[in-house]
């Protein structure tokens, strides 16, 4: 129940983890937590929140070009 995030100087805010947690609690498929930890991450631009999100993203889990794709457009 613990997640994190990069925020920019602009306020702007990226998820660093927890994606697939947070889907599966939308679709209903793991009981949705009463309440989330959210350690916030100042980052200063979107190479330090990328760079940050590669400490994050699980190793076994593998990106393909098209999951980097569809991540980009959203």
């Amino acid at each position: 129940r613990f997640v994190a995030m990069a925020v920019l100087p602009d306020g702007r805010r990226y998820k660093l983890d927890g994606h697939t947690r947070a889907l599966l609690w939308a679709t209903g498929k793991l009981e949705r937590p009463k309440d989330v930890e959210v350690a916030a991450i100042s980052c200063a631009d979107l190479d330090a929140v990328k760079e940050l999100y590669t400490h994050y993203d699980n190793p076994s889990a593998t990106e393909t070009k098209r999951d980097m794709v569809y991540g980009a457009f959203r």
